[in-house]
């Protein structure tokens, strides 16, 4: 994208940078500053990444808060995967010990933001974490390649504070049947 249009789409609302930054920490240090500067709110990086880089990331998540608002999600295990399809190195333990385990990382490295499927969302402490849950859809949507999916007010019911809904908006036949599905969420709340 355009550097000089990303950044105007940023001074009319927040924008979420979904990359998963997934490297060492020097590496992942500059490309959330550089998302930063290019005007992202929010942007993802993957837990996986260990508790150094998590720690140096939550330092520099609170020098660029000082500037303005802004949260580094962290993704804890992709909502495409299933029990089943795990990485062979993953399958001595399931997917919600997984999350319980990165989401207690996430909360000592200082970080605020949590990705994780609505799915494991009641059995780990979302206290003082922004959490966003991706793999959403509509009721009757089709799945597509995510496996633990919910709808909207499931999500927020369970104690989601974002929701990613990215193909059901995207594909959809009528885009404006779904901003008005949002609209009426966000307003009713």
């Amino acid at each position: 994208m355009d550097k000089i249009l990303f950044k105007k789409i940023s001074t009319k609302a927040p924008v979420f940078v979904d990359n998963k930054y997934f490297d060492i920490p020097s590496t992942m240090e500059a490309a959330v500053r550089a998302s930063f500067e290019a005007g992202a709110s929010l942007l993802t990086i993957h837990a996986l990444s260990g508790p150094e880089a998590l720690r140096r990331l939550a330092k520099l998540e609170c020098e660029l808060r000082e500037i303005r608002p802004f949260v580094i999600l962290n993704v804890t295990i992709l909502t495409s995967w299933s029990q089943d399809s795990l990485p062979s190195v993953f399958q001595t333990q399931s997917i919600l010990n997984h999350v319980v385990a990165l989401s207690e990382m996430v909360r000592e490295s200082g970080l605020t933001g949590l990705v994780c499927s609505a799915h494991e969302l009641s059995e780990i402490d979302t206290e003082g974490l922004f959490v966003v849950t991706p793999g959403v859809r509509f009721a009757g949507d089709a799945v597509n390649d995510q496996q633990r999916v919910m709808t909207p007010p499931q999500a927020l019911a369970l104690g989601a504070k974002g929701v990613v809904v990215g193909r059901p908006i995207i594909e959809a036949k009528i885009a404006a049947k779904a901003k008005q599905y949002f609209e009426s969420m966000i307003l009713s709340k």
